[in-house]
């Protein structure tokens, strides 16, 4: 559906005074989200294209935030953190706020950045928690918890998980509900007391949705590991 409209977005904006302001911006970067984490890797190259030409603006927050989304997605790490740092100072579009330290937070989890995930994890955490975005908090719980499961504090690491995935899957976000399923079972395969069944369930869990939302790439890792008996964070 996102891709459907995306589309739409930018046949109907063409030669428009629309592709000149930052909503539009946000929109194609969404659509080049979409694309790539569903494996439409040429089309999703295609509207990048597209994007670069567009003429030079301010941007707001919002806008540089799914930059390094996309970047994020295409595992160009540094580049993603060097776009996330930039967009701190932005004043306009501010109310991205919690989604940018989340990101920041994942980004480091991700990575097992200890100096970073100390610099924005709790930042992340308290102003998820005051500002009521509920998918940036649930982002900032997963990640304390991935970072909690490296540290092998797997009792902080099944709070914080399961309390991701509550909030991810009251929001209906699969893709989210996928990849925080994909680390429970990493939480199952270091639990003394978790079987390596719990393990295959959450990776075939896992698998299901990302499958759902036509993440192949990703319901195909998480089937890989189901075969190796592994899981793997990054």
């Amino acid at each position: 559906e996102a891709i459907t409209h995306g589309e739409q977005l930018l046949v109907t904006a063409a030669s428009t005074p629309v592709t000149g302001q930052n909503h539009y911006r946000w929109a194609v970067l969404a659509l080049v989200l979409a694309l790539w984490r569903t494996d439409r890797f040429e089309r999703a190259a295609q509207v990048l294209d597209h994007f670069a030409e567009l003429p030079p603006i301010l941007e707001s927050q919002y806008v540089v935030v799914f930059r390094g989304r996309v970047q994020a997605a295409q595992t160009k790490w540094p580049e993603a953190e060097r776009t996330w740092r930039g967009a701190l100072d932005i004043r306009a579009g501010r109310h991205s706020q919690p989604m940018l330290l989340a990101e920041l937070a994942e980004l480091a989890a991700r990575n097992d950045d200890h100096a970073l995930f100390q610099e924005f994890s709790k930042r992340a955490v308290d102003l998820g928690e005051r500002s009521g975005a509920r998918k940036p908090l649930a982002q900032a719980l997963r990640a304390r918890g991935a970072m909690a499961l490296r540290g092998g504090r797997l009792a902080e690491a099944r709070r914080d998980l399961q309390a991701a995935l509550g909030q991810f899957e009251a929001l209906g976000t699969l893709w989210e509900v996928g990849r925080t399923r994909y680390v429970l079972a990493e939480l199952a395969r270091q639990h003394p007391n978790a079987t390596e069944e719990q393990m295959r369930l959450e990776l075939r869990r896992a698998a299901d949705l990302f499958a759902q939302v036509g993440a192949q790439r990703d319901a195909q890792r998480a089937l890989t590991d189901l075969e190796r008996g592994t899981v793997r964070l990054v």
